[in-house]
């Protein structure tokens, strides 16, 4: 459960634009969100969009699907035995909340931090950053996430 904290919007993202928000001093049951990003450069064709299945804020769009490991779409375990079914995207309108981690991380080398929905902060999955380069992607748990073409 969030906690019930101040939140500070800079700029609020609408739903046909890019514009990034910044937020402080808020904390979620994963953590301080230490980044926000929102992709500006997301070219999205309408029926090719991914909403947060929670609100319906723009995350991504299946363009954006990407192979890591050998394959788009990947079924891990957490260490509490919670199976995630997630699929793999370059670019993502999330939020960051806590450390990265390379503990029990799917994708070796990349350390992991939860990804939130910029909008309602839902637990998305993650995002992975490789240690020492700018190489970042988006592990999203697909039932989510909503899109006539997520799961074709």
């Amino acid at each position: 459960m969030m906690m019930s904290m101040q939140i500070r919007y800079d700029n609020k993202p609408g739903y046909a634009g890019y514009q990034p928000v910044y937020l402080f001093d808020r904390w979620t049951d994963f953590g301080m969100i230490t980044k926000s990003l929102v992709e500006d450069e997301t070219d999205v064709p309408g029926e090719a969009a991914i909403y947060c299945a929670q609100c319906h804020n723009l995350i991504t769009a299946q363009n954006n699907a990407v192979e890591r490991a050998g394959q788009h779409i990947h079924t891990f375990a957490n260490p509490a035995g919670i199976s995630f079914t997630i699929g793999c995207f370059t670019r993502a309108r999330c939020l960051y909340a806590g450390e990265p981690s390379l503990e029990w991380t799917w994708f070796p080398p990349y350390a992991w931090q939860y990804a939130l929905c910029s909008d309602c902060q839902t637990h998305l999955g993650w995002v992975y950053q490789a240690t020492g380069k700018a190489d970042t992607f988006y592990g999203l748990i697909l039932t989510r996430l909503i899109s006539d073409q997520l799961h074709t």
